[in-house]
């Protein structure tokens, strides 16, 4: 599971940020992955969210 939303978060910093929103972002990952990416981002908010699921800090259980 930290494998794809690593790779998702990755993939999302890349994104020009004009169209950088948690909508689109969400929009990238498969369904069982988008409750987990909510919960972060509204605990964290949006961009600390990708930046920390990016980061080598990030390995959820």
């Amino acid at each position: 599971m930290s494998t794809r939303l690593k790779r998702w978060a990755r993939s999302i910093q890349q994104i020009d940020l004009s169209n950088r929103t948690p909508e689109v972002a969400i929009g990238y990952l498969d369904s069982k992955y988008r409750d987990i990416a909510w919960r972060y981002i509204r605990i964290l908010g949006f961009e600390r969210t990708i930046s920390f699921m990016a980061s080598n800090n990030f390995h959820p259980e």
